[in-house]
């Protein structure tokens, strides 16, 4: 049975398609679903930490990049889940291994499923690495899917 959906959101072309294919369930099941994204932890270059200090930010820029964008990803999420007809809808930001922590969260808060796009915006190294969506999909107790 679905109860509780994890869904990784984003803004990929897949993630979207991932979280419109968890809307579909959550309103099928009666489901809640997390939209959780993940702000993955890098070094910040010297020149964005330098435009901080001159801008007078009070946080260094990456922050506040990653803010500006995980707020824009999980508010489009809200909106297509209330246009989808979903009526218990939770996002998260969370900040790591993107992998690491989307498994950890699932196993600390009872998800009993995980949707992902199959390839995301992810680095470089996600292609010569793996992608999060077959790492989450090895590491995680509960059924996974993911949406291309």
């Amino acid at each position: 049975m679905i109860t509780n959906i994890l869904v990784a959101i984003d803004g990929s072309e897949h993630a979207i398609k991932a979280f419109d294919l968890a809307c579909d369930l959550a309103v099928k099941y009666h489901a809640q679903i997390t939209a959780v994204y993940v702000i993955e932890n890098f070094e910040v270059p010297s020149e964005l930490r330098h435009f901080a200090e001159v801008e007078h930010l009070s946080t260094d820029a990456y922050t506040l990049h990653y803010k500006v964008i995980s707020e824009n990803v999980t508010s489009k999420a809200k909106k297509l889940a209330v246009e989808k007809g979903v009526s218990l809808l939770e996002t998260k930001v969370l900040e790591g291994n993107p992998a690491q922590k989307i498994v950890e969260f699932a196993e600390s808060n009872a998800i009993d499923t995980i949707i992902m796009g199959s390839r995301g915006l992810g680095t470089f190294t996600g292609l010569i690495q793996g992608s999060v969506s077959s790492k989450v999909s090895h590491l995680a107790k509960c059924t996974c899917i993911s949406v291309k």
